[in-house]
């Protein structure tokens, strides 16, 4: 599908007032500017990160309770149960909690739901487990906030609940809990709202151990966590990502280890991109076809050697969760063309029975992006269908308009851009409808076009080594702080290289005066044919900078590309 093109336009006296109190270059301004940081004061904390700006961590209200309340478990030997959810967030979360209380002498077990067999958030199976087994404290990971009766449950048994998310609560609230810490919590006051699970966890540990050196050590598994949630990189989730990536890339931890090495990225430096694509996937995986505990027992486990063994069950898994999903991929698009009218149907509601329930969250995504538009795809069995949604656009929050179709919905939760759903499969068609009227009646259908935001119109003349170093002060890059993206008009096939050695052609465009090596599966595919080979195009990139035998190369990586006008 065509994207609408933005660039981002900015008022050249803010440039100038960050060029001149910071002494960078107009295109680091711009760049800055596009990402809603326009004071200096703004500018100056947003590119020199320190974990001494952290807020303090007692400024959420039910902090000192809570801190309290755990030193009191672990003193008095009570039984703690901590209770997660199964991704890479509630995983990470549960790790450096699990770490922290043994430290301390705490009596800890812990409980992860099966995504399939359980679903999200306290089960009945995890209740039982709890009571069964004597807990006197609960502490959820990353779920919890949705969970209103299943924790008057535990409350009823003499069971404490204390309750760390990060998702959006519903109109009931789990007010019989011990304490909540939630940044979205109605009446929470804390200043930053965008922490991921794994995040709340790390305010918690603060609040727990002070200032200690300790802090530090747990940043890899809070990098981990944050970047694979698709938490926005700003504000404290900024300091933590920063530092965290300094922690992995350091990092002697078996389970680390094991899994850079099963990776086969073990000596190349760990960006956001490796988590998201290569470590994030791969520790997804066992709780998205089986249980998660493997996962966690990868960052519990002292042994190399364990480690590495289930480094290997995770690789093996992830593999089986790539072929599931490409053909639920395929078959969803297949679908789409056949049976979405994209002149009348605002968004994408789809089940089928053959669909993994543990995969559809992932496709739902790529067509999202794909197609710029609400999707949710459902597993149906038995009569129920378990459904998952994503959102691409900026304008819609996924979790408000659900909340408008809830009487239609077993159970339902989520936040702006990703929700969980289960209903009665015979409803869906009820619940589409009614859901596509209200995006008719609430958004213009010019919203619906993917829009690709550009920073700035550049000329191939401006990019340089400097550039690029300076850019780069921008980094960590990721959701809410993206990849500096430029446009350039009228360019011009160069040479295509057929690499044998790589078995992939490569291909070189150029202004008429500078030439550089374009990479991009679509834009090579294109530019390929015949009849392209001649004509004038504009193009949509990322610049990037290798360091090849010491000498410095930069290539565009093509983001979109369209014939110029």
């Amino acid at each position: 599908m065509q994207k609408n093109w933005k660039v981002l336009k900015t008022e050249y006296n803010k440039i100038i007032r960050l060029t001149n109190s910071l002494g960078i270059s107009p295109i680091l301004a711009q760049l800055l500017i596009n990402r809603k940081i326009e004071t200096p004061e703004e500018a100056e904390s947003f590119l020199n990160p320190s974990l001494s700006n952290l807020h303090d961590p007692f400024l959420f209200k039910d902090m000192g309770k809570i801190v309290e309340r755990i030193k009191t478990a672990i003193d008095r030997k009570e039984k703690i149960l901590i209770y997660g959810d199964y991704d890479v967030d509630g995983i990470t979360g549960m790790a450096i909690l699990i770490q922290v209380i043994r430290k301390l002498g705490g009596k800890v077990g812990y409980y992860i739901p099966h995504r399939i067999e359980e679903g999200y958030g306290i089960s009945e199976e995890g209740i039982k487990f709890a009571i069964e087994n004597n807990f006197d404290l609960v502490i959820t990971v990353d779920c919890g906030i949705t969970d209103v009766s299943e924790i008057e449950i535990l409350t009823k048994y003499g069971i404490d609940v204390i309750v760390t998310d990060h998702h959006e609560p519903s109109d009931s609230l789990p007010l019989s809990s011990f304490a909540i810490l939630n940044p979205l919590f109605p009446q929470e006051t804390y200043p930053d709202r965008n922490l991921s699970g794994v995040g709340v966890v790390f305010k918690l540990i603060q609040a727990i151990l002070g200032n200690s050196s300790d802090i530090e050590e747990i940043l890899d598994l809070v990098c981990l966590g944050t970047i694979a949630d698709v938490s926005p990189l700003k504000g404290e989730n900024r300091i933590l990502v920063k530092y965290g990536l300094k922690r992995l890339n350091e990092s002697k931890k078996p389970g680390i280890s094991a899994l850079l090495e099963i990776a086969e990225i073990g000596g190349r430096k760990i960006s956001p991109y490796e988590i998201s694509f290569i470590l994030g996937p791969r520790i997804n995986a066992m709780g998205r076809l089986d249980s998660a505990e493997l996962s966690l027992r990868l960052f519990l486990t002292d042994s190399l050697s364990e480690a590495m063994e289930i480094a290997k069950v995770l690789d093996f898994t992830n593999q089986e969760r790539q072929r599931i999903e490409e053909d639920i991929y395929r078959e969803a698009i297949e679908r789409v063309e056949r049976e979405i009218n994209f002149k009348e149907d605002f968004s994408i509601i789809l089940g089928d029975h053959k669909w993994h329930q543990g995969v559809i969250g992932i496709v739902a995504a790529k067509l999202s992006q794909r197609y710029g538009r609400p999707v949710i795809l459902f597993s149906l069995k038995e009569k129920i269908a378990s459904g998952s949604g994503r959102v691409d656009l900026e304008e819609i929050h996924l979790l408000k308009m659900l909340d408008k179709c809830k009487h239609l919905f077993l159970s339902y939760g989520g936040h702006k851009s990703a929700c969980g759903i289960k209903m009665e499969e015979c409803l869906i068609a009820e619940f589409k409808g009614i859901f596509n009227k209200l995006l008719k009646e609430t958004f213009a259908p010019d919203i619906f076009v993917p829009s690709l935001y550009i920073d700035k119109e550049l000329s191939l003349s401006s990019l340089s080594p400097s550039l690029l170093n300076e850019c780069n002060n921008l980094a960590p890059f990721g959701e809410g702080n993206p990849s500096p993206t430029f446009i350039t008009y009228k360019l011009k096939l160069k040479n295509i290289l057929n690499n044998r050695n790589r078995n992939r052609l490569e291909v070189w465009i150029t202004d008429g005066f500078l030439t550089y090596q374009a990479k991009g599966k679509e834009f090579i595919e294109w530019i390929s044919q015949e009849n392209n080979k001649q004509i004038f195009f504009d193009l949509v990139y990322t610049p990037r900078l290798l360091n090849l035998q010491g000498e410095e190369f930069i290539y565009l990586d093509v983001k979109d590309f369209r014939i110029s006008s």
